[in-house]
């Protein structure tokens, strides 16, 4: 399976936003990514309903589910994540861009 454009585009964003190995809350994470690379969720194709409700959350939750079957980022029950060991090593090959090619690389995530 692969992801959407916005999904994608949001793993390494996401995989930095939680280099400080600090676990996270997934809510306050599109705040974070946004800080580190000036991404709009309008850069991502996110729009926000015209009904006042926000859907940027659909994406980022998107997003850690499939780095988390990578085992690159673990998530709870009570919706925070951490970036894990392999997740550290990936950032340390300082890569360009994260994708589902560079996550086919992991066999937990092939597997799923």
């Amino acid at each position: 399976m692969t992801a959407s454009k916005s999904t994608c585009e949001l793993y390494l964003p996401l995989l930095k936003a939680l280099a400080d190995g600090k676990p996270k809350q997934i809510a306050a994470l599109p705040d974070k990514t946004g800080q580190i690379y000036c991404v709009l969720p309008d850069d991502l194709g996110i729009r926000e309903p015209k009904d006042g409700s926000c859907d940027y959350l659909e994406p980022m939750i998107a997003a850690s589910t499939e780095l988390a079957k990578a085992c690159l980022i673990t998530k709870s029950a009570d919706n925070t994540c951490q970036i894990t060991e392999r997740g550290l090593a990936l950032l340390k090959e300082n890569p360009s861009v994260v994708d589902d090619a560079v996550l086919r690389r992991y066999p937990e995530y092939t597997k799923r």
